[in-house]
Formats: C-alpha cells, structure tokens, sequence
C-alpha cells in the first residue's frame, strides 16, 4: 500500500547500502551508521519520531548532515521506552554530536521524550518555536477573558498542516533525491 511509484522505490533500492558501523545503544538498541560527515562546521540534525509502539510503528531516530542533508545514521526501534529513547539522544549529543540539534515531533508520546531531554540538559540542542500559550482562563459571567504568555514551546508540532508538510518533504524527496535514502531502514518504512 505504499504511495510512492514502484520506479522510485526501485531506484531507492539500487542506492541503498549497508551500513559503515553498528552500535547498540545503552547496550540493546542497534543504531547504524552510513556516512561520515562534517559536524564540526554544520551541525547535523538529529530528528526523532517518538512512538508508544502501537501496532507496527516503531519509535525513530534520524541524523542527517545539515548542509547535504544525506542520511548520517538512523534507528528504530517498536519497543523502546520515551525514557530510554530520551537516553540515546542523550548519549548521542553528549558522546558524538555535541552541536546535534534535535527536532523532536512533539506528539502524545513525544512530549515525555522531550521533558526527559530538557531534564538531562538538552534544552540548549533542541528545535524551539515561540508561541502564545493560555495560561489563565477566566469567566465574568458574560466573557471569557484569556491570559496569554509568549513561550518557547519545544519541539516540532504534530498538527495537519506540519504532516502535510513533512509528507510533502518526503514526496520530493523520494522523487527528486534518491541518493539520499541510503539507509535499509528508512527504505523499509517506504514500502
């Protein structure tokens, strides 16, 4: 049932590789490695796509290179706990990738991930928008009056309009940007 045209998953497959390395973060979640990139002078974007493992939907992590945008490294993972997927990013930032910055979807699940990240220090690497949130509602009997502050909101929202952006990423990139989805995982996500 996959959207994408079968000529484009082919070409997709053809420019798949295996990966250069594999570790197992904290010891049990295999993370693979494609290629090496300059992360000194661009920092790469490490998104992640927190899930309860509902089903057959796996929890994610993505490095991209942020100047080429190639896939750097991936992981998924359908039985991951929001506190042991907040450690790997963790370990990642703290370990390989200190100017990783993190887009984290901020969803049911996500926003655990991202309180657990803020709690380890992270806040400094992850993706923010400024926005008014409600922080006080109040009824006089005939008005609703709201108290409104500006705040940074961490994470990327998950609403129609940003998954129909991120689909129509994904479209462009699966038909215009072949070479750039080397990794086995993400191509089986495709199918």
């Amino acid at each position: 049932n996959s959207p994408f045209d079968p000529d484009d998953l082919d070409a997709i497959r053809g420019m798949v590789r295996q990966p250069i390395s594999v570790v197992y973060l904290l010891g049990k979640y295999r993370f693979e490695t494609y290629l090496q990139a300059d992360t000194d002078h661009y920092p790469p974007i490490i998104g992640i796509d927190p899930s309860a493992g509902y089903k057959r939907d796996s929890s994610a992590i993505t490095i991209i290179d942020s100047q080429t945008t190639k896939v750097i490294g991936c992981m998924n993972c359908n039985y991951i706990s929001t506190y042991d997927l907040s450690r790997c990013v963790d370990f990642i930032i703290k370990n390989w990738l200190p100017s990783g910055i993190i887009a984290c979807e901020r969803n049911g699940v996500g926003h655990g991930v991202i309180a657990n990240m803020k709690k380890a220090g992270l806040a400094k690497n992850m993706f923010y928008e400024i926005k008014d949130i409600v922080v006080e509602d109040r009824f006089d009997g005939v008005h609703t009056y709201k108290k409104k502050i500006r705040t940074k909101v961490y994470g990327l929202t998950n609403d129609y309009n940003t998954r129909k952006e991120l689909i129509d990423i994904l479209m462009d990139r699966v038909q215009m940007h072949k070479d750039k989805i080397i990794s086995p995982i993400i191509y089986n996500e495709l199918l």
